[in-house]
């Protein structure tokens, strides 16, 4: 009778990854997947506040121009800056949609100082998501030199 002899496979103990290893695996790549994800997101609420602060500089410096290239005799005195909610139709205000970035509330104070000078304060400021509000404040003074129509001053 003829014996035959079992040989050791030598790769027995190698048969591939256990359900385990492919669990953990699975695991790992999820939680980084997540990490991905909130990045995407925060980066994305940056974008978005940060084009709404440029667009608020935007607006606000935009008003104050007018104020700059208005006529002296022309300026309003008056006070928006204390004024909540939307402008409807109120003096000292001025709502602007911009495309792709939202809308925005414009507000101005203008003082006289004296006959030969305005202050002016601005505000532009919109609301965006989870109620993060982007704020753009400038004051200036408008000083009346040098031109024919400028009152006396006593």
């Amino acid at each position: 009778m003829e014996t035959t002899e079992q040989v050791p496979n030598p790769r027995a103990g190698e048969a591939g990854f256990t359900l385990i290893e492919a669990l953990v695996a699975i695991l790992v790549l999820v939680f980084g997947l997540m990490g991905i994800a909130n990045l995407y997101l925060i980066a994305s609420s940056s974008n978005q506040a940060s084009s709404q602060g440029t667009a608020a500089a935007n607006l606000a410096a935009a008003r104050m121009e007018t104020f700059k290239g208005a006529d002296f005799a022309d300026i309003s005195v008056g006070n928006g800056l204390n004024a909540t909610g939307p402008c409807g139709g109120t003096a000292f205000c001025q709502e602007d949609d911009v495309q792709g970035v939202g809308h925005f509330i414009t507000r101005w104070r203008v003082e006289q100082v004296d006959n030969l000078t305005f202050y002016m304060r601005v505000r532009s400021e919109a609301t965006g998501l989870l109620n993060q509000r982007t704020r753009s404040e400038l004051t200036s003074f408008r000083v009346c030199s040098g031109s024919p129509s400028c009152p006396a001053n006593p």
